[in-house]
């Protein structure tokens, strides 16, 4: 194993199910979608150490570029690595297939972030690593949020989530609210003019 991927270790990356992978089989059944894998060398190694749908014993999380607006405070929290999968939810060639009319040839959906958002390379920015917020209608540039130049960089950005207690400051507050009489009544008759 390579020093480029310490940090997946480190990180507790696993398969997802366990099951036997033969990446040069998978990529014989796939060979159409297989050529055409993004060209990153990074990527390509990955597959090949991690060539099952990967997820992680802690808790990962990573700060993009760009953010999106499902991010907290920038940070993205990642769910998953997607390889080969016997669940075509999870399987990186499947999931090409689902999203081919929502996504252009050039974006190849590598993994997940908490929210159902993916993590994308775009082929037409050399392999960049991008989050598209699948929630965002319209323009698809809209969308996508970039977050590193390459895999590896994208690598080097996962972090074990920390439980920063320290600086709540900008964290929501709980507010325990009972309305008066008078601003129960308000509703009531606001809500009686809303059914007429």
């Amino acid at each position: 194993m390579t020093d480029k991927f310490q940090n997946l270790i480190n990180l507790g990356i696993r398969p997802l199910k366990n099951a036997q992978s033969d990446l040069k089989q998978y990529l014989k059944n796939h060979q159409a979608a297989a050529s055409d894998l993004p060209e990153d060398k990074g990527y390509r190694d990955f597959l090949n150490h991690f060539s099952q749908t990967s997820v992680f014993d802690k808790e990962v999380c990573f700060t993009g570029q760009e953010a999106s607006a499902f991010s907290d405070h920038g940070k993205e929290f990642l769910e998953a690595l997607f390889a080969e999968c016997e669940d075509s939810n999870n399987d990186l060639f499947s999931l090409r297939e689902k999203y081919a009319e929502q996504l252009p040839d050039n974006l190849f959906v590598i993994g997940e972030v908490t929210g159902g958002n993916l993590i994308c390379l775009d082929k037409n920015a050399g392999d960049s690593v991008k989050v598209w917020d699948r929630t965002v209608s319209g323009d698809l540039s809209q969308s996508l949020f970039h977050i590193a130049d390459s895999f590896l960089d994208f690598i080097d950005l996962l972090e074990e989530t920390q439980d920063d207690v320290s600086d709540n400051s900008n964290a929501p507050k709980v507010v325990n609210y009972t309305p008066s009489e008078i601003m129960k009544a308000k509703v009531a008759e606001y809500l009686k003019k809303q059914n007429k």
